[in-house]
């Protein structure tokens, strides 16, 4: 109703309204008193609308634009976990998937997720190194170079405390992986992106 009427129409209405009540009651002149004092501030009020919805408009075009990059970034995400066999392709993948256009606090919860991936990652690679044969060939050959030269190097032991600690290390990382994912779908769930992406 308000969008319908103008200025124009508005104070036509006012003028006639004054032009009855003049010749009517008191009573019926002090209602026509308080629209003639209202009137002004109901035509201020009839511009808020369209300022307020303005504003709506730009909140919704960025709430839209997040949604949108916010569910690229979790199918390229999924599609980086499907085409990789191995941690180190899954984990190059992710880093080339770009993060524009997402909120910020998105932005953070994902590198720190590619992060918990890449120490992850780092991990099972120099466990399969530590368990491959030649390494435990150079091992066996740095230790007997050890004993032969009368050093205080222990290269067998450091390997056993090395593949002890990244044992511990390993069930830690993936636990990061899961609460950064954790993180990531909740904020994308604040922004109305639910699963599948």
């Amino acid at each position: 109703f308000i969008k319908i009427l103008s200025t124009n129409a508005i104070l036509k209405i006012i003028f006639t309204f004054k032009k009855r009540t003049m010749k009517q009651t008191p009573l019926r002149r002090w209602l026509g008193a308080q629209i003639i004092v209202i009137a002004p501030l109901f035509l201020c009020l009839c511009t808020l609308p369209t300022t307020r919805t303005h504003a709506q408009t730009n909140y919704q075009s960025q709430y839209s634009s997040y949604q949108y990059n916010i569910k690229r970034v979790l199918n390229e995400d999924s599609r980086a976990n499907a085409d990789y066999s191995t941690y180190r392709g899954t984990v190059n993948a992710m880093k080339r998937i770009s993060l524009y256009g997402c909120p910020s606090q998105f932005i953070t919860a994902y590198n720190d997720h590619r992060e918990a991936w890449e120490i992850s990652t780092q991990i099972e690679e120099y466990l399969s190194m530590i368990n491959s044969d030649g390494f435990a060939g150079l091992t066996l050959i740095a230790s007997l170079i050890s004993t032969v030269n009368e050093t205080k190097d222990t290269p067998i032991q450091d390997v056993v405390t090395a593949k002890m600690k990244l044992e511990i290390a390993k069930p830690i990382a993936r636990q990061w992986i899961k609460t950064s994912w954790g993180k990531i779908q909740s904020i994308a769930t604040n922004y109305g992106v639910y699963e599948p992406y």
